[in-house]
């Protein structure tokens, strides 16, 4: 199976349930389009797949998206969603004028954009292949549909990586989940969004009290992970290196007028992990790290330590993949954990509440993505 080149504008087919005139040139200004071809992963025992279909603004034609059907490669329902849960999937474009210093590098959205997340359990078919139907209504109620042609899943595997760190309780944070601040985090960058982080984990570390900290909190040095070793998850090459970001006071955040795009993941380290994939480390301590730019490296070298540089007001490491050797100008891909022991799940407000987890017998996970909050064990 090919990979669909989805940045192509799909042709829409108008299915009209008013007269046409009304609404015909409307939407076709609307233009939907699927961002990514969704590539199939694993989590908690089912396949899952996450993706954004995003379509020029209706609020200024006097429309509204109300409804979301999403079909097989037969044309199968497989998922719909209308009213709240259909709210909540959804993010438009607030009212900040987008000058050309923000097309540069900002958090504006060009577009609205659906956030989906489909889960198959094990007795259920995946498709190979999913069409959508999206919905609009005018302030009389009246509705019409844009059916948006079927596209292709992905024939690429999620990477197989081992751990980018080691040692007991590790906290997978804004993990994989379809409401975090990663997966929601479309950036605008020479006038087009990304969304880079759309798998980013941010890990932190529990001490064998299950805290993140003891003694003052607003200082790095009383979260006992910092400084701890980040680790190369493949034979890989550098491909990029930043550094000289200086480490923020935990519970403060930069300014945001000082962030820039370079400085936003802090001091980071980009690895060629080869096959279209590259591997970020971000918010390393500033001189800590230990490679160059065009190094090989090698499974479990050390590559820096983990920090609290850049758009961070605690340590922690971020490490995501995506589709080119830059931090945030590219599209984020799935992985999957070679190894790890799920011991646990954190509290939702771990940061604020710096400690709390809910234990559980042991679980030996292979070759899978990490819920959101898991604490794990990895080797």
């Amino acid at each position: 199976m090919s990979r669909l080149r989805v940045s192509i504008l799909c042709v829409v087919t108008i299915l009209m349930t008013m007269p046409f005139q009304l609404f015909a040139a409307s939407l076709t200004d609307i233009q939907p389009i699927v961002r990514q071809a969704p590539v199939p992963f694993p989590l908690s025992g089912k396949t899952v797949l996450a993706y954004e279909v995003a379509f020029n603004d209706p609020r200024p034609l006097g429309l509204e998206l109300v409804a979301c059907t999403v079909t097989n490669q037969d044309g199968k329902t497989v998922a719909s969603y209308d009213g709240s849960t259909l709210n909540e999937m959804v993010k438009l474009p607030d009212d900040r004028k987008v000058t050309e210093r923000a097309k540069q590098f900002s958090g504006i959205l060009l577009r609205p954009v659906i956030f989906l997340w489909l889960s198959f359990s094990s007795d259920e078919p995946v498709p190979t292949a999913l069409g959508h139907q999206l919905v609009f209504a005018d302030k009389d109620g009246t509705q019409a549909t844009i059916s948006v042609p079927n596209i292709e899943l992905s024939a690429s595997a999620p990477a197989a990586l081992p751990s980018p760190l080691t040692g007991p309780n590790w906290v997978a944070t804004a993990a994989f989940a379809n409401d975090t601040y990663h997966r929601r985090s479309l950036i605008l960058i020479d006038g087009k969004n990304y969304l880079a982080q759309r798998f980013a984990v941010d890990f932190v570390q529990y001490d064998n009290k299950g805290r993140l900290f003891t003694g003052n909190r607003s200082k790095n040095e009383s979260y006992p992970y910092y400084g701890a070793p980040v680790l190369s998850v493949a034979k890989a090459t550098v491909c990029h290196i930043y550094d000289g970001v200086p480490d923020n006071t935990p519970g403060e955040f930069p300014p945001h007028d000082a962030l820039t795009r370079d400085s936003v993941p802090g001091n980071h380290v980009i690895l060629d992990l080869g096959e279209g994939r590259y591997a970020l480390y971000g918010h390393l301590i500033p001189g800590s790290i230990t490679v160059k730019t065009g190094q090989a490296v090698d499974v479990g070298d050390v590559l820096a330590r983990l920090g609290n540089s850049g758009n961070s007001d605690a340590p922690h490491l971020h490490f995501h993949l995506c589709d080119a050797c830059d931090a945030l100008a590219c599209e984020g891909l799935p992985f999957a954990l070679n190894r790890y022991t799920a011991v646990g799940t954190a509290v939702p407000d771990i940061y604020e509440q710096g400690f709390g987890m809910t234990s559980h017998t042991p679980m030996p996970a292979v070759l899978t993505a990490m819920p959101n909050l898991t604490v794990m064990d990895m080797k």
